[in-house]
């Protein structure tokens, strides 16, 4: 990516926003298409600017939103960002930790040192007591060294490998962050499952209408905000008839005297007509 220029102080924020997500993948690759191969973006981008119906209307077949700030500034974004400096200052704060227990502990001795020193050559610590030597020798029935590393036996005979301190915090840290991550997890499914049912409870509510050419409907009344609106004012109007049937439910109308509406119109919005 640091491959291309970005000259347009405008675009500046979208490659900082790509360079800020690349981020997020292991692999990436980058295609470059020549604005000569790109005629069918350009083309749509043309038709989105050129409609000239309303734009508050939401039963159009094609859907056009004017943004209100740039894409740049979109909550997820932030929120990505946010999240994106958060783990940047706990990784951070964690090494600190980490940097500062091994400087601490550097000089220190582990606290298996004399039991290991016995498993692996017999010998006690040159201060150790008559009673220390005892101690240390009760101790030592209960640990193996296999190699470099000491290991205690269990009562269900299983080995436990003896770690440091340090080792020992490393070890909470890790541990504390994979049940964060799991809670997250947890939290983001019971979220999904949670969209699931009100889309799930949404679809048993929505009864899609399908109509033939030369079928007679009524289409809904719409009120624009703010306008006029009376208890006993009709909901539909028409008679319309289907001139022709588009894909994902659309509907091309003609009213009684011939004259074609100016927009398909969805399903949902139509309703049988009984002369």
């Amino acid at each position: 990516l640091s491959t291309y220029r970005t000259r347009d102080p405008k675009l500046k924020p979208y490659q900082d926003l790509v360079t800020l997500l690349a981020k997020q993948f292991r692999q990436l690759i980058y295609i470059h298409t020549l604005r000569s191969q790109n005629i069918l973006a350009d083309a749509l981008a043309s038709l989105a600017s050129s409609l000239s119906f309303p734009l508050s209307r939401s039963a159009e077949t094609i859907t056009v939103q004017r943004l209100e700030a740039p894409s740049t500034q979109d909550p997820w974004f932030v929120n990505l960002r946010s999240s994106l400096v958060l783990k940047a200052e706990r990784k951070e704060a964690k090494e600190l930790l980490l940097v500062e227990l091994g400087e601490m502990m550097l000089e220190e001795r582990p606290w298996y040192h004399e039991i290991e020193q016995y498993c692996r050559d017999g010998t006690f610590p040159e201060e150790a007591e008559v009673e220390d030597r005892r101690a240390i020798r009760r101790a030592a029935l209960k640990y193996t060294l296999i190699g470099e590393v000491l290991y205690r036996r269990a009562l269900n005979k299983m080995l436990l490998r003896c770690v440091t301190d340090e080792e020992a915090w490393k070890i909470a840290l890790l541990v504390q962050l994979e049940l964060l991550d799991e809670r997250r997890l947890a939290a983001a499914d019971h979220v999904l499952a949670y969209q699931n049912r009100l889309s799930r409870s949404f679809q048993k509510k929505v009864i899609e209408h399908k109509f033939q050419e030369g079928d007679m409907v009524l289409k809904r009344i719409f009120i624009k905000p703010g306008g006029p609106r009376y208890k006993l004012s009709a909901n539909w109007e028409g008679p319309y008839v289907i001139k022709e049937v588009y894909p994902r439910n659309a509907y091309r109308l003609v009213n009684v005297e011939g004259e074609e509406l100016s927009h398909p119109w969805n399903g949902l919005y139509l309703k049988r007509f009984y002369p």
